[in-house]
């Protein structure tokens, strides 16, 4: 067997036809492949090129995943088109060459030519930035005629997606405690990679964890052949970030094509986006030296490091995504700086350390300790913009040291921690090497200079923040010694105390009303036990003990009023009040007279407050007072929102616009006296005592749902809040007025200057409320149920008819016998429509025309007689001809005058009149005397009828200018109407039914739970009570909590 002489691979490829087929692997090692790519090459070429199967093998996944590719082929290109191309292209070309134009020209020039190439599907040509004659291009496109273009998937991309598996295996492996080789794990990847996943019947056990992974894998590298390693992913991420404006397309080009040629300029002017700037050597490599090129390669070559970190792991997680687009725009939309690098983030950092450096003007010439004591003078600003140095024989320190800190002491410890620093810098290799050229007069060279900075900026911070800690930590350990050493004397102790309690009068903690109750004791115990003065002296918890027990001294001490007099058993009461909660203070205040002079004589028999706490037979007359006041304020809260509820449901309206500038008098009157009264009505029924619980009754009854958005029995009718509702269904119409249910509407009284005041009762549940506020008191449950009973139309309309008085004729029954009589002759209309529809004789038609004028007339008869037309009906005229043309009902007309008007004849004008004439036909035939006995008659009747001005007008005495009501009405009234009832009578006339529908509703159910609870919260409140006044009894323990612990 022929051995493959190929420098540095040659040994791990023996067979002839093996090399043959790993040729373009073999070429990739010797002439492209990094160190890295050599090693990865190396490890898995004993497997992969063993033999010529092995490598057989392996080209042809190589083919299978190539062929997963979609093809791409050169479109057909005309002629003209070609031609224009080049010239465009030409056209870029030279300016791209053009040494005048800047970098940002050259690269708008750079993309255009991209443009083009990629518009033609020239792309795939890779004409680069040569310049082409139309022929040498159209020669390109013959040759390549049928060939198809794909991004090709090299043999090293199976190998690096081979290693990849084989690094996730070992962690799989590890997690899983499974002890492999590295060949075991080798030969599983190269088996299973890149073909179909077994069923689970010929999976090993063990192997189930590597295939969670290598299943998707699998799966994706046949789906996203053009995904299949990392570094796929990582050049798919960026085209990704590119398209969404993630990061700038240049950076992505200078990837995507490393080796293309950047000018110094070019060079220069992409640092200068990136915000770095050109420097010829760097401080952190002792002679290294930079120029802009090879800086920007250094700095995108940490780019493409930092962005790789970034997506770590992200590619797992690819594998197993549907839409790997829409997975990379997920981690692009929602959190793209998690997973987007900065570019030249690195290079930013040291530049930062290098203009640091230079700001510090490090002096090579100096030695370390001058050095480091000029850096600690620099001059800083902190948070309150306050300036500052770290130089020790400064007085000026941040504020927040000078407040906890003596400043003596701040620049001891100071000084001490710089020197400190000096000695522990100069031991460090950095400081050693500096010392050491410096010893023999060697020139210093700034990368010498920067890292013994860099040793002592990581000691005090960029800021000196560090140093500061130091110093804070430093002085805190003194004064814990200090504080150590003068708790072992006790004037020490006492000018401690002192001080603590001088602090807090100071500081408005403590009143210094207190100041004389304050147990200096406990406070000593407390100071004994912290570590530093100042941790007691901070303690807010600490601060709070000491007012509490100060407060408690004095609410527990001696009586000093004179408690003879009235006036001092008052100030002992007030003094003892004062150590009770403001809210049962406030309800002592408003204590009936008597409750509060049962205490003031009741604590005349005592010395001392806490002899008073202790005393259950005091205790119990002052709570009594106190449940009193309770009571008083619960009243006087109640009563001021109960009277005003009428305001809040009026602002309400307003405020939802129910009410505003187009509101109608009429509209508002109704609100005012019916809806308002209503609203209140319920509101004190259910119980609404806050302008929040009232809002949300008032939303209930609009909307007809509660707060969980169940119906509910008391919502508002629409023309209760909606004035175009209320004057649909709520305004006067023509047959209230004709049937003297309501007066007409705009009716207007010139003699009192406002409109006719329409005297029909009108239904208002306020005029039940001084009824059953009684039951509101003692029976809550029983009045709201009522409330709900009255809300029901068929309560209104019996309060309705009861109070108000009603005709003694049954309106009702003479509606109805006209409605019968319209039905009668409608029925034998449609008889005889029916007879002539089955026979078309002529004896039947003659039938349907005296039937149809019948009931024309039966219409307008009951048209009129209902009160639904105030026009008077004309009846047609006897024309020529035959007389049966008389009965045809299309001749009757309306005439567009009321039937009051004068003007029309008199036939028009008297109904009773009218309706003689309808009886006349030419087989009964009406006499001129008989017309005239008729019309005479019409008129008498007219006659007889009471005029408005005597039963509704108003007259004014000539003498005193007064009005006086037409003595008329009531006359006539009790004639024709019944007696009402009044709205107390009625409501106890439904009082029974109320009652007994009552034990049958939830709202009974209701009662007798309000009942339980009742009786268990007074169960509750006496064991409540009992306890207090055993907590109010003094424990004689003054320890403090703090100084206990």
């Amino acid at each position: 067997m022929p051995t493959i002489t190929i420098p540095g691979i040659y040994q791990l490829v023996e067979d002839a036809e093996a090399a043959i087929i790993l040729n373009d692997l073999l070429n990739f090692y010797d002439n492209e492949a990094t160190a890295e790519e050599q090693r990865l090459i190396a490890k898995w070429m004993p497997f992969i090129g063993q033999n010529r199967d092995s490598a057989m093998a392996f080209s042809l996944v190589v083919g299978k995943q190539n062929s997963r590719i979609d093809r791409t082929y050169l479109a057909e290109v005309p002629e003209d088109y070609l031609e224009d191309y080049v010239t465009d292209r030409d056209a870029r070309l030279e300016a791209l060459n053009d040494p005048l134009l800047s970098y940002d020209f050259k690269e708008m020039a750079r993309n255009a030519l991209i443009d083009i190439d990629k518009s033609v599907g020239f792309d795939v040509l890779n004409l680069g930035t040569e310049p082409f004659t139309k022929d040498e291009i159209r020669a390109k496109i013959d040759e390549q005629k049928n060939a198809w273009f794909a991004q090709d998937i090299r043999q090293f991309d199976i190998i690096k997606s081979y290693e990849e598996t084989d690094v996730q295996f070992q962690t799989i492996d590890r997690a899983n405690n499974r002890d492999t080789s590295q060949r075991e794990r080798m030969i599983f990847v190269i088996e299973n990679s890149f073909g179909a996943m077994p069923i689970e019947s010929e999976r090993e056990f063990e192997d189930e964890k590597r295939w969670e992974y290598l299943g998707p894998k699998n799966d994706s590298a046949m789906i996203n052949p053009s995904l299949l390693n990392e570094d796929d992913f990582l050049f798919f991420f960026l085209d990704k970030a590119v398209e969404m404006g993630k990061i700038d397309s240049q950076i992505r080009r200078y990837i995507l094509n490393p080796d293309q040629e950047i000018t110094e300029s070019a060079a220069i002017s992409i640092l200068a986006v990136l915000g770095i700037k050109p420097t010829t050597e760097s401080y952190f490599t002792v002679g290294a030296s930079f120029n802009p090129v090879s800086q920007l390669d250094s700095l995108m070559s940490e780019y493409v490091t930092d962005q790789k970190a970034k997506i770590q792991g992200q590619h797992t997680s690819l594998l197993k995504a549907e839409d790997p687009d829409e997975f990379v725009a997920n981690l692009l939309g929602k959190d793209a700086d998690d997973y987007v690098a900065i570019v030249g983030e690195q290079a930013l950092n040291r530049q930062a350390q290098q203009d640091l450096f230079d700001n510090y003007s490090w002096d090579p010439t100096k030695d370390i300790d001058a050095n480091i004591k000029e850096m600690f003078t620099v001059e800083q600003t902190d948070g309150e913009g306050l300036l500052y140095s770290l130089n020790p024989n400064n007085k000026s320190w941040p504020k927040e040291l000078l407040d906890a800190y003596d400043i003596k002491n701040i620049q001891n410890v100071a000084g001490e921690i710089q020197r400190q620093i000096i000695s522990n810098i100069k031991r460090t290799d950095a400081g050693k090497a500096y010392l050491a050229k410096l010893a023999s007069d060697e020139p210093i060279t700034v990368q010498e200079s920067f890292n013994v900075f860099n040793e002592v900026i990581e000691i005090i911070g960029v800021e000196g923040e560090k140093f500061l800690a130091l110093t804070a930590n430093q002085l805190n350990l003194r004064l814990e010694l200090q504080f150590a050493k003068d708790k072992l004397d006790p004037k020490k102790m006492e000018m401690y105390t002192d001080q603590l309690i001088g602090g807090l009068a100071n500081g408005g903690v403590v009143d210094p009303s207190l100041i004389e109750y304050i147990d200096r004791d406990a406070i000593k115990l407390v100071l004994a036990k912290s570590e530093k003065f100042e941790d007691a002296f901070g303690s807010l918890e600490f601060h709070n003990d000491i007012v509490a027990r100060a407060e408690e001294n004095k609410r527990l001490g001696d009586f000093n009023e004179d408690m003879g007099s009235i006036s001092g058993r008052e100030a002992a009461t007030e003094k003892f009040l004062d150590s009770l909660p403001l809210e049962e203070k406030e309800a002592f205040d408003n204590a009936p007279e008597e409750y509060k002079n049962a205490v003031y004589n009741a604590i005349g028999g005592f010395t001392k407050a806490s002899d008073a706490f202790a005393s259950e037979p005091f205790m119990d007359i002052v709570n009594n007072a106190i449940a009193a006041g309770d009571v008083v304020i619960s009243e006087n809260q109640a009563s001021a929102f109960q009277s005003s509820i009428p305001d809040y449901v009026r602002g309400s309206y307003r405020s939802r616009g129910y009410i505003n500038a187009d509101t109608s008098e009429e509209f508002y009157n109704h609100i005012e006296k019916e809806v308002i009264p209503n609203i209140a009505f319920r509101a004190q029924m259910v119980g609404v005592n806050t302008p929040d619980s009232l809002e949300k009754l008032i939303d209930s009854m609009l909307s007809g749902k509660d707060e969980e958005g169940n119906a509910v029995d008391y919502a508002l009718p629409a023309y209760d809040f909606n004035q175009s509702d209320y004057d649909r269904q709520l305004g006067v119409t023509a047959a209230d007025v004709m049937s003297g249910a309501a007066m007409p509407p705009g009716v207007y009284d010139y003699q009192r200057g406002r409109p006719v005041e329409d005297i029909s009762a009108k239904y208002d549940l306020s005029k039940f409320l001084p009824e059953m506020q009684t039951y509101a008191k003692t029976n809550p449950e029983f009045a709201a149920f009522m409330a709900q009973e009255m809300e029901k139309e068929g309560f209104m309309k019996e309060w309705q008819k009861a109070t108000t008085a009603q005709p003694l004729q049954d309106r009702g029954a003479d509606l109805q016998l006209q409605e019968d009589e319209r039905a009668y002759w409608a029925d034998k209309l449609s008889d005889a429509q029916a007879a002539y529809n089955a026979n078309p004789t002529l004896e039947n038609n003659e039938a349907l025309q005296k039937a149809q004028s019948a009931d024309a007339k039966a219409e307008q008869h009951y048209q009129v007689e209902t009160g639904k037309s105030k026009f008077a009906v004309i009846p047609p005229e006897e024309p020529e001809g035959t007389p049966s043309a008389a009965y045809d009902p299309r001749q009757y007309s309306v005439s567009d005058k009321l039937i009051t008007d004068p003007s029309l004849p008199d036939e028009i004008r008297y109904p009773s009149y009218f309706k003689a004439l309808e009886d006349i036909s030419p087989e009964d035939p009406m006499t001129e005397t008989e017309r005239q006995e008729a019309l005479e008659k019409a008129r008498q009747e007219i006659d007889m009828m009471p005029t408005v001005d005597d039963v509704f007008d108003y007259k004014i005495d000539p003498n005193t200018g007064d009005i006086i009501k037409g003595s008329g009405a009531s006359d006539v009234a009790q004639l024709i109407t019944t007696t009402p009832q009044t709205t107390p009578e009625f409501f106890q006339s439904q009082l029974p039914g109320f009652e007994k529908r009552y034990k049958e509703s939830s709202f009974f159910t209701q009662e007798q739970d309000r009942i339980k609870r009742e009786q268990d919260q007074e169960q509750q409140q006496a064991e409540s009570q009992r306890r207090r006044q055993l907590r109010q009894r003094p424990t004689g323990m003054s320890v403090f909590t703090r100084a206990r612990r």
